[in-house]
């Protein structure tokens, strides 16, 4: 078992159509190929954990670094573990509009992930390393 972290910047051209279709694909693509991990999006920047087998993790975040979509993306750890973090989660994704996001649901979603991060104990370094960095999307 493998897990990668990374983190990256939405392409300037990101729209909610794209996010709902890498949604879609994502949910199939990582199903078939018994992928898990956890993506967590904060004011146009992403942080995600991948976890399966290596060959196939590696392959997938190779197709991410050519996708235009993203953009400055650093791989911040990949390696070894013994178990999953993340075995019940394929992608998960917040339909609300950016409007009612930021009016009702950006404080919630913060302290939420604030809460998240707090009580969540990682097992591997990567998940260490991927809490973190949630944790810094909003300054907590």
């Amino acid at each position: 078992m493998f897990e990668l972290t990374y983190s990256s910047f939405a392409g300037p051209d990101l729209r909610k159509k794209d996010i709902l279709e890498i949604e879609r694909v994502s949910i199939l693509h990582n199903s078939i190929n018994d992928i898990t991990g956890c993506l967590v999006c904060h004011n146009n920047e992403f942080v995600q954990i991948l976890e399966g087998s290596e060959s196939l993790v590696k392959e997938l975040y190779a197709k991410i670094t050519r996708d235009d979509r993203h953009r400055g993306i650093c791989s911040v750890f990949s390696g070894p573990i013994e178990e999953r973090q993340f075995k019940d989660w394929r992608m998960i994704y917040n339909h609300l509009s950016l409007q009612k996001h930021k009016m009702y649901n950006g404080f919630l979603f913060e302290q939420n992930l604030k809460s998240l991060c707090n009580l969540t104990k990682p097992k591997t370094r990567g998940s260490h390393i991927f809490w973190n960095s949630v944790a810094e999307l909003t300054n907590i």
